[in-house]
């Protein structure tokens, strides 16, 4: 398994950088995302996930509130074997 680069310094660190996260609509996974740095203060890197390969790829800067409306996964593990579940049993988790 490839791993993901994590992009900040040690002073910019956040718990959330290197996290993956689902936004989630009415029990629907719509999109995959890893949080891979802090910008600064104010804004955090962002990757959506390629559907396919399951490899961050393209990035935007977020706010800690736009992050509020996603469900934050520790590691791309736990994301892995979610992403497994919902394939078999559909969201089962909070909404």
């Amino acid at each position: 398994m490839k791993e993901n680069k994590i992009i900040a310094t040690a002073s910019e660190m956040s718990n959330l950088v290197g996290m993956y996260a689902f936004r989630v609509e009415d029990g629907v996974i719509k999109r995959r995302y890893f949080i891979a740095g802090k910008a600064n203060n104010e804004y955090f890197i962002v990757q959506a996930v390629n559907a396919m390969t399951g490899e961050p790829n393209v990035a935007k800067l977020w706010t800690i509130k736009e992050l509020s409306e996603l469900y934050i996964i520790p590691t791309r593990e736990i994301a892995d074997e979610i992403m497994e579940d919902y394939r078999k049993n559909g969201w089962r988790y909070f909404l």
